[in-house]
């Protein structure tokens, strides 16, 4: 029974993680063969780099993400653009979302996306000031970022992916048949909330993936996936943690305080 469950959960990781790694490849020739302007064109567009910052994050995967995060740590734009960016991104785990559950998922990003605009207008409307800096020769920034991700997708994300979707699926699948999780998440939903908010603090694609498997698999309610979707940004947060903490922690918290407003006012309805 147990051997059968595994088999099941590795040719579904298998099948995903090879979709997954399809559209991620897909992404990365998109912008070489744009020589970068998929992630640079927002320090040229008179649009707004909140309204920029937005797209930019909502494109799955994370360069859309590190390069706001890079743009924002040479302070080429404000504080409500990098949120609105780290609201609407979901990182990696967007690509498994769009593999596994592909209506949602599309609902779930234009709610983000909806979110991060009011969040980053919001912001630099409050108190948001301009960042101020000599903007940097084109393709400063991204030429690097795309040499460095898009030829290892293969190498680096496809074990990645695999590893934890494979890991997740199977202890989910061997965990419904031998314990009653449903009835105890089911009682614990608001605790289950709490738990993807926190989880979603770790800067790193891999830890998401648990939640959407969740509830891909029908064990956790939406408002838990909402909760996990706003609080992580998948590997966007990692260069702002080197550069400026302050910013870093600020970020977390208005995520946090975000997740669990959403994800509680889901539960509602």
């Amino acid at each position: 029974m147990i051997w059968d469950i595994i088999l099941e959960a590795l040719r579904d990781a298998t099948s995903i993680s090879v979709f997954v790694v399809v559209l991620m490849t897909v992404i990365e020739v998109i912008n070489q063969k744009s020589k970068g302007k998929l992630l640079t064109f927002a320090n040229e567009s008179h649009v707004g780099t909140v309204l920029i910052s937005s797209v930019l994050g909502v494109i799955p995967g994370c360069l859309g993400g590190l390069a706001t995060t890079s743009m924002y740590n040479r302070k080429l734009i404000t504080f409500g653009a990098l949120m609105a960016m780290m609201v609407s991104t979901c990182g990696d785990e967007a690509f498994i979302m769009l593999a596994t559950m592909p209506k949602t998922a599309i609902i779930i990003f234009c709610g983000l996306f909806i979110l991060s605009l009011i969040v980053g207008f919001g912001i630099d409307l409050i108190g948001g000031k301009k960042k101020q800096a000599a903007i940097p020769e084109q393709n400063d920034i991204t030429q690097e970022q795309a040499k460095e991700r898009w030829y290892h997708v293969i190498l680096h994300h496809f074990p990645e992916i695999f590893l934890w979707t494979f890991g997740i699926m199977a202890a989910t699948a061997i965990a419904q048949n031998y314990l009653d999780i449903n009835n105890w998440i089911s009682q614990n939903t608001a605790l289950m909330i709490v738990l993807a908010t926190l989880i979603g603090c770790i800067p790193e694609s891999g830890p998401h993936i648990i939640f959407i498997t969740l509830y891909v698999s029908g064990v956790i309610p939406l408002p838990v996936l909402l909760a996990s979707c706003i609080s992580q940004d998948g590997h966007a947060a990692l260069p702002l943690i080197a550069v400026d903490k302050k910013s870093f922690i600020k970020v977390k918290l208005i995520k946090c305080a975000l997740a669990l407003a959403v994800g509680f006012i889901a539960l509602l309805f």
